[in-house]
């Protein structure tokens, strides 16, 4: 099995939601995230541009491809189509993690080689649809029927593999559709310009098409953490851990990061 990293600098680089030295501090969550993938046994890859090589290419991975250079400045707030494009381009059954993801046990491999179809971190909660998605939602299904389903909760993609060529297939097509309606169509590209402007239209085209295609297609979805479980219980039994939100960034938990690094490298 392999694990795939991306980095697509332009949004770091401009401050992705106004979160200062994004770009240079990721190299110490991409590094962790690699040693301890690499402690698992697994080959890890990366899929970048050539800023992000520059940043990157003394962490270890077992490759680096320069698979996103044509992405533009047009396309820096659907930051997540860098994530499909490294899937696209390894083997099925491959799981991308985020770089601030860290898998500290064996256990998780216990999940990783399970049956399934799609396995993302977790199924969202229907208070967090209601405030992050219901009204995008809504808004798209005005002016198309790419996502009119009934579905009421989205996955957390943090880490995504599929087994199933044809559910990944869909996915591909109806992100990158979502994308291409969200940049032609007036009454989106108006609405986010203003009313809609702190909302993330990549929630959209990532997190929530996705289970509407896994209920569509009627496919089996797995998770790291399930609906009902306990977050800490889950994350403390199979070691997993996901830097969310700006702390990551924090002097603080760079400190910490670094002092794990350093205790990684002496072990190896």
């Amino acid at each position: 099995m392999k694990i795939i990293h991306s980095l697509w600098s332009l949004p770091l680089l401009r401050e992705r939601w106004g979160i200062s030295e994004q770009f240079t501090r990721s190299y110490n969550l991409f590094k962790l995230s690699f040693l301890y993938a690499k402690r698992l046994g697994y080959e890890v890859v990366l899929h970048t541009d050539d800023t992000g090589y520059e940043l990157l290419k003394d962490v270890g991975y077992d490759r680096i491809e320069l698979s996103l250079n044509d992405f533009k400045e047009a396309d820096k707030d659907f930051w997540a189509m860098s994530k499909i494009r490294a899937l696209e381009l390894e083997d099925l059954g491959s799981i991308h993690i985020d770089g601030d993801v860290f898998l500290k046990s064996s256990r998780i491999k216990e999940i990783f080689e399970q049956d399934y179809d799609v396995l993302t971190q977790m199924p969202e909660a229907l208070e967090n649809y209601n405030r992050n998605y219901r009204h995008q939602v809504e808004l798209v299904n005005s002016v198309s029927k790419l996502i009119q389903s009934p579905v009421r909760h989205s996955y957390n993609c943090g880490v995504i593999g599929f087994k199933d060529a044809e559910l990944f297939s869909e996915y591909v097509k109806l992100s990158k559709a979502l994308v291409d309606l969200y940049k032609n169509t007036f009454k989106l590209k108006d609405y986010y310009r203003y009313e809609y402007r702190h909302y993330e239209r990549m929630l959209i085209a990532e997190q929530y098409s996705l289970p509407v295609l896994t209920e569509r297609l009627n496919k089996n979805a797995k998770f790291i953490i399930n609906q009902d479980d306990d977050i800490d219980q889950v994350c403390e039994e199979y070691g997993f851990v996901h830097a969310i939100g700006q702390y990551k960034y924090s002097d603080e938990f760079q400190s910490l990061v670094l002092q794990r690094t350093k205790q990684l490298q002496d072990d190896i």
